[in-house]
């Protein structure tokens, strides 16, 4: 598929997994997280927000194509960086 679908529960506030799959595997995102819009890593072609925005470009959003995120946005929020990231934070004490 080339969408995935991220239904939080009402008062959940931070990023599933599914956020971060979209991401890697080039996919778009169709949620009810609004947390999402605003981010370093939203994108109109590749988030849909459900209940943000309007239904009418829904189809328009499925159809369309996005454009693949460059290594350095991704790489922030990669298991190699939060390996990097836990190693530095244990070496440094």
């Amino acid at each position: 598929a080339n969408i995935i679908v991220d239904i939080t529960k009402e008062n959940q506030s931070g990023w599933t997994l599914r956020i971060l799959e979209a991401l890697f595997f080039n996919k778009k995102l169709i949620t009810n997280n609004i947390n999402v819009f605003g981010s370093e890593i939203y994108s109109e072609s590749r988030f849909f927000i459900i209940g943000h925005d309007d239904w009418d470009k829904l189809e328009y959003f499925i159809n369309s194509s996005v454009k693949p995120m460059d290594y350095d946005s991704l790489y922030k929020f990669s298991p190699d960086k939060m390996m990097s990231t836990i190693v530095s934070d244990f070496i440094d004490k």
